[in-house]
C-alpha cells in the first residue's frame, strides 16, 4: 500500500468514526448495511472492513461520543 493510500485509509476510517458516533442515521446504516453506509461516503468496502464494522457494538460506538463530549450522541447532530 502506497503513502497516498494510507493517508487515504486513515482519512476514511475518521469519517467513519465520527459519523458512527454522532450521526443516528449513520450509524443504524453502519449496523445494518455495512456496504451500502461505506458507499454513501464513497469509501471502498472491502471485506475486511465490513467483517471489521460488522463486530462493531452499537452502545460502545454511543459511548464513545459521549466520552468525548458529546451527551447527545444517541441523537444524532448531524442530518
Amino acid at each position: 500500500m502506497s503513502e497516498l493510500d494510507i493517508r487515504r485509509s486513515a482519512v476514511d476510517l475518521e469519517k467513519v468514526i465520527l459519523l458512527a458516533t454522532l450521526d443516528r442515521e449513520f450509524r443504524e446504516s453502519l449496523f445494518n448495511d455495512p456496504q451500502q453506509a461505506l458507499a454513501a461516503l464513497h469509501i471502498k468496502s472491502t471485506p475486511e472492513r465490513v467483517a471489521a464494522l460488522k463486530g462493531l457494538d452499537r452502545e460502545s460506538i454511543k459511548e464513545l461520543g459521549r466520552a468525548f463530549g458529546h451527551p447527545d450522541a444517541n441523537k444524532g447532530f448531524i442530518n
